[in-house]
C-alpha cells in the first residue's frame, strides 16, 4: 500500500533565530495548539483507517486470484479463512465503525475550518466507498459461506458485534448525500447484510413454537451496551430503522399471505419496543418518556403503512402504558376542565394510530354487565370511555387556541373512530356515544352565566356533523333512521311546555337531528320517513313559537333542521298539515328578521345565526313548486318579500358610500377589519347578507315576486359589492368574505332567463354602468373609477351577446369603438378585450345593428356618418401599425385582423353592421 501524503494544510515558516519556526496555515495565521492537535490526530486516524481496508482489500484479492500469491503462503490464507466467527465479526463491524466515524467527523465538527473538512472528506472520496467497504463485506460473506454448519454462531456474532455499526452506517448513508450509484450499492450492501443476518434469523426463530431462543435473547443486548447519553434521538432512529427494513422484506407481502408475516413483525415490535422502554423507563406505569413513546410511534406508523395489524393485546398495552389515556382515572365529568400539568402528555398521535391499526380495541363493547343500566345501546369498553372521556374534559371553553390537539383530534382520532363504528356497522353506537357526551357538554355550557362567551366542543363542530352525515345513507336503514329520530324526538317533546327556557331543550337531540336530515338524499329512503319527518317538522315548530327577543344559544339548529326538511322531503308539499304547520313558522322567522337592529353597520360582530337560518328556511319554503307558492297564505308571501326588503335595508348604507366613493377615500381599515379572529359564532353582518343573498338568487319564485324597485336595488347593491372587492380587497383569500361572489351567481344565474323582470332590469343596469365608467374621455383620466370600470367591462364580456337587445348592442359597440380610437395602444390586455368585445358585437348572425351612431347629436342630412365611417376605418387601417409586434402580442394583432375582416367585408356605403 502506498504511502499516503500529508494533508495538513500548514507550511514551515523559518525565523532568522534557530529554533523559533512557527507552523502557520496557507493564509499566513499562525496554527494554534489545539489545531493542531487535531490536525495530527486526523491524519493518524485517516492513515490507520486506509490502512486497514488496505491491508483485508490485498487480502481478498489473494483468496480470489491464487496467481497473485506472490510467496504468500497458502496455508497462512486458509488459517486467516479459518478466523473464528467473534473475530471476523470484530472485524467487520470495526470496519464499519471507522467508517461510519470519518463520514460524520465533518458534520460533527462544521465549526473548523473548511480546509479540516475538506482533508476529512477527501481520503474517503479517493479511495471510494465500495473500495473500502465491500472487500470487508465480501471477506465477511466468504467466511460466513466456508461455515454453514455454524450459522447460528455467524449471526450471534453478526448481531453482538455488527448489528449497530451496520445500522448506524445505513442510517449516515441514507441521510448523508453522496453519489447516487455509489451509494446505492452501498445501501443495498448494508441492508442485505441486516437481512441475510438478522431479518431472516429473527423471523425463522419467532415462526418456531418452541422458547425463545438464544438469537432472541441476544437481540437486545448490543442496544444496552452500548452508551446512548451523548445521542439519544440516533438509537431510537436505529431501532426504527431495524423494523422498517424487517417490515420492508417480506417475502410473502401478498393480501392472502400477509397475515402469515404478521405475527413474527409483531414480535420484533414487541421486543424492540422493550429496547426503548429499557433505554428510557417509564415515570409510572401510565405514563411513559416521550423517547419511549416516539420510537413505539415510527414503528406504528411503519405497521399502519405496511398493513400489519398487530393483535388487541398488543395495541392494548400500548394505549395502557403509553397513550397517557388512563393518567387520570377520576370521573371528571362535573367539572368545567380537569386541571393537568400538560395536556400533551395524552398522546393523541399515539391513539390515532392504534385506532388505524385495530379499531376493534375501542369498537367492541363492554361485556360488563353492570353498565348495561346506563346505557340505551351497549356500553363502551375502557378504551372507549377514556377516549371519549378525555376529548370532553379537555375543551378548552376560553379559546380554541389553548387547545392546541384540537384539529388533530378532530380529523385524526375522531374521523377514524367514527369510520371504524361504520365499518363495524354500528353507527348507531357511535351516535349514541355522541348524544351522551353531548348530554355532558351541555351540563357544562348551563353552568356558565353567560352562554355567548363559551366556544363549541368537538362534539358541536360542523366538520364532524358533516363527516358524519356523509354516512347515515350508507350505513342506516330507513327503520335504523326512524328510530334515531324517534328518540331524538321523544328527547325533545318535554321541551314544549317551557320553551321560553333555554336550558330545557336538549342540544344532543338537535344535533343528532340535525345530522341525520343532512345525510338523507335518496327519494325511496326519504319517502319512507314522511312520517316522522313531519312530526319532527311539527315538533321543532313548537319549540320556535316564543317572543324573538328571548335568548337562543341552540335555537338556530331548529331553523337548519326546518329548512333541511323542506329541501329534501319534496312528497310533504300536498301534505296540508305541512301548510298548516308552516305559516306559524314563517311569521315568526319574519319578525325575526324585522327585529334586526336597523343601526348595525356592515362589519359589527353580532349572532345572527338563527336569523340565517330562519330566512333560509323561509327561502326553501318558497322555492317549492310554484302552484305552491299560489297556494300559500297570502301574508305568508308578504312577510317573505318583506324579509327580502329588510337585507337590503341592511346594506344599503354601505352600498351607498361605495357608489359616492369616486376616488377611493374610503377608510381601507374597512377592509382589513376581518382579519380580526371574531369568537366562534359571531360572524360580521356581511357574512349573514351574502349567505342570505345567495339563497335568494337560487329562488326565482322569491325574485319574480319581488317589485321592479327591490329587483334593482338587489341587481345595484350586489353590482357595487363587487366594486368594493376590486377596488381594496382584491384577490384576497383566507378569512376575508368574497363580496363579488353574488354578483358573479347572478351573471351566471340561469333561471333569470325566465324572469323578464329581473332580466331587464340587470341588463340595463349594465349597459348603463358600462356607458358612465367608460365616458372618460381622455387616457390620463382612465384610472379613476379604475375598478367601477374594470366590473362592469366584465360583466359584459361574462355575458352572452344575444342576451342584449338591438339597441343596446348598438350603445355598446359604438362605446367600445370610441374607446379604442383614444386609448393607449401600449396597453395590449386592454386594447385585446376591447377589440375582441367589439368583434362579438358586429358579428350577431341575421342581425343588423348601428354602431355608427352619434350619441349627442343627430347626423345632418347628406352628411350621415361620414366621421363615424372614418372612424371605423381608420381603427381597421390600424393593422398596418402593429404588424411589427412580437410573438406576445399575437392574441391583440389576430383580434383587430378580425375586427377588420368583419368591417370590410361590408359595403362602404351601408353603415349597418351585421
Amino acid at each position: 500500500m502506498d504511502q499516503l501524503e500529508d494533508s495538513s494544510d500548514t507550511v514551515e515558516s523559518s525565523s532568522s533565530k534557530r529554533g523559533t519556526s512557527k507552523k502557520r496555515k496557507l493564509d499566513g495565521t499562525v496554527v494554534t495548539a489545539s489545531e493542531e492537535t487535531v490536525s495530527t490526530a486526523t491524519g493518524a486516524f485517516r492513515v490507520l483507517y486506509l490502512a486497514i481496508c488496505g491491508s483485508i482489500r490485498q487480502l481478498e484479492f489473494l483468496t480470489m486470484d491464487p496467481e497473485k500469491t506472490q510467496g504468500f503462503a497458502v496455508e497462512h490464507m486458509k488459517s486467516t479463512l479459518q478466523i473464528s466467527p467473534q473475530d471476523a465479526a470484530h472485524v467487520l463491524g470495526s470496519s464499519f465503525y471507522l467508517t461510519n466515524r470519518i463520514i460524520q467527523t465533518p458534520q460533527k465538527r462544521s465549526h473548523q475550518k473548511r480546509v479540516l473538512t475538506v482533508g476529512l472528506q477527501k481520503p474517503l472520496a479517493d479511495t471510494g466507498y465500495r473500495s473500502c467497504m465491500l472487500p470487508v463485506v465480501a471477506l465477511w460473506n466468504r467466511r460466513s459461506l466456508l461455515g454453514q454448519h455454524s450459522s447460528t454462531s455467524s449471526n450471534s456474532a453478526f448481531m453482538a458485534s455488527c448489528m449497530l455499526p451496520v445500522l448506524q452506517l445505513l442510517h449516515t448513508c441514507r441521510q448523508r448525500p453522496a453519489p447516487g450509484e455509489e451509494m446505492a450499492e452501498v445501501i443495498r450492501c448494508l441492508e442485505g447484510l441486516l437481512i441475510d443476518f438478522i431479518v431472516l434469523p429473527l423471523r425463522s426463530s419467532f415462526q418456531d413454537l418452541e422458547p425463545p431462543t438464544e438469537l432472541e435473547k441476544e437481540l437486545e443486548s448490543p442496544f444496552l451496551r452500548a452508551d446512548w447519553k451523548t445521542d439519544k434521538h440516533l438509537a431510537l432512529m436505529i431501532l426504527s430503522l431495524l423494523f422498517d427494513i424487517a417490515i420492508r422484506c417480506r417475502p410473502r407481502d401478498t393480501p392472502k399471505l400477509r397475515r402469515l408475516e404478521n405475527p413474527w413483525l409483531e414480535q420484533l415490535f414487541i421486543n424492540l419496543a422493550k429496547c426503548a422502554e429499557t433505554l428510557f423507563p417509564p415515570f409510572s406505569s401510565f405514563r411513559a418518556q416521550k423517547d419511549h413513546i416516539r420510537v413505539i410511534k415510527w414503528m406504528l406508523r411503519k405497521a399502519v403503512d405496511h398493513q400489519v395489524q398487530l393483535s388487541p393485546s398488543t395495541i392494548e398495552a400500548i394505549l395502557d402504558q403509553a397513550s397517557g389515556l388512563f393518567q387520570n382515572t377520576d370521573d371528571s365529568h362535573t367539572e368545567t376542565r380537569v386541571d393537568v400539568e400538560d395536556d400533551s402528555q395524552i398522546e393523541w398521535g399515539l391513539v390515532s394510530l392504534c385506532i388505524l391499526n385495530d379499531s376493534n380495541t375501542f369498537v367492541v363493547p363492554s361485556s360488563s354487565a353492570s353498565d348495561n343500566g346506563t346505557y340505551a345501546y351497549r356500553p363502551p369498553n375502557k378504551y372507549l370511555s377514556a377516549l371519549l372521556r378525555n376529548i370532553t374534559d379537555e375543551m378548552c371553553y376560553g379559546s380554541l387556541e389553548e387547545d392546541k390537539n384540537y384539529d388533530f383530534k378532530l380529523l385524526h382520532v375522531m374521523k377514524p373512530l367514527c369510520s371504524a363504528f361504520t365499518d363495524a356497522r354500528d353507527l348507531t353506537g357511535f351516535l349514541e356515544h355522541w348524544r351522551e357526551q353531548l348530554s355532558i357538554v351541555q351540563g357544562r355550557q348551563e353552568s356558565k352565566r353567560n352562554y355567548f362567551e363559551l366556544i363549541p366542543s368537538i362534539w358541536e363542530d360542523e366538520r364532524l356533523l358533516l363527516h358524519v352525515a356523509q354516512v347515515v345513507e350508507s350505513s342506516l336503514t330507513a327503520g335504523q333512521v326512524d328510530r334515531v329520530l324517534s328518540t331524538a324526538t321523544r328527547d325533545l317533546a318535554p321541551s314544549i311546555p317551557n320553551v321560553l327556557s333555554d336550558n330545557s331543550m336538549s342540544l344532543a337531540s338537535l344535533v343528532i337531528l340535525d345530522c341525520v336530515c343532512t345525510g338523507l338524499f335518496k327519494d325511496e329512503t326519504l319517502v319512507k320517513l314522511d312520517s316522522i319527518a313531519l312530526s319532527v317538522f311539527s315538533l321543532l315548530g313548537l319549540l320556535v313559537s316564543r317572543p324573538p327577543k328571548v335568548s337562543s344559544p341552540h335555537y338556530w339548529r331548529v331553523w337548519r333542521i326546518k329548512a333541511t326538511i323542506t329541501d329534501r322531503w319534496s312528497s310533504l308539499r300536498d301534505s296540508s298539515v305541512f301548510k298548516r304547520k308552516a305559516h306559524p313558522a314563517i311569521c315568526m322567522a319574519s319578525e325575526l328578521i324585522k327585529h334586526i337592529s336597523s343601526e348595525l353597520t356592515l362589519r359589527d360582530n353580532v349572532d345572527l345565526t338563527e336569523e340565517l337560518y330562519a330566512v333560509r328556511f323561509m327561502l326553501k319554503f318558497a322555492a317549492m313548486e310554484n302552484s305552491f307558492w299560489e297556494d300559500l297564505q297570502f301574508s305568508s308571501r308578504r312577510k317573505i318579500v318583506l324579509a327580502v326588503t329588510k337585507l337590503l335595508d341592511i346594506m344599503e348604507p354601505f352600498c351607498h358610500r361605495i357608489s359616492h366613493d369616486h376616488f377611493g377615500t374610503m377608510m381601507h381599515s374597512d377592509a382589513n377589519s376581518q382579519s380580526e379572529k371574531s369568537p366562534s359564532k359571531i360572524s360580521p353582518v356581511d357574512k349573514f347578507y351574502f349567505d342570505c343573498i345567495e339563497e335568494i338568487i337560487e329562488s326565482p319564485e322569491v325574485l319574480s315576486h319581488l317589485d321592479g324597485g327591490t329587483q334593482n336595488r338587489l341587481v345595484q347593491q350586489l353590482y357595487w359589492a363587487s366594486v368594493f372587492q376590486q377596488r381594496f380587497l382584491g384577490a384576497a383569500k383566507g378569512p376575508f368574505i368574497d363580496y363579488s361572489s353574488c354578483w358573479k351567481k347572478l351573471l351566471r344565474c340561469d333561471a333569470l332567463a325566465e324572469i323578464g323582470s329581473v332580466t331587464s332590469c340587470l341588463r340595463n343596469f349594465q349597459v348603463d354602468r358600462y356607458l358612465n365608467t367608460s365616458d372618460f374621455g381622455e387616457p390620463k383620466y382612465w384610472d379613476i373609477g379604475a375598478a367601477d370600470y374594470v366590473i362592469a367591462l366584465r360583466s359584459i364580456q361574462v355575458t352572452p351577446t344575444n342576451a342584449f337587445d338591438r339597441g343596446q348592442r348598438t350603445k355598446l359597440a359604438n362605446r367600445v369603438l370610441r374607446i379604442l380610437l383614444v386609448a393607449n395602444m401600449s396597453k395590449l390586455a386592454r386594447t385585446t378585450d376591447h377589440l375582441i368585445l367589439l368583434t362579438k358585437l358586429i358579428q350577431m348572425p341575421n342581425k343588423s345593428i348601428n354602431i355608427l351612431t352619434n350619441e349627442n347629436e343627430m347626423p345632418n342630412k347628406g352628411s350621415g356618418k361620414l366621421n363615424d365611417e372614418m372612424a371605423l376605418i381608420s381603427l381597421a387601417r390600424g393593422i398596418d401599425s402593429v404588424v411589427g409586434w412580437s410573438e406576445d402580442n399575437v392574441h391583440s394583432v389576430k383580434a383587430l385582423r378580425q375586427l377588420t375582416h368583419s368591417v370590410m367585408r361590408h359595403d362602404p356605403e351601408n353603415i349597418a353592421l351585421g
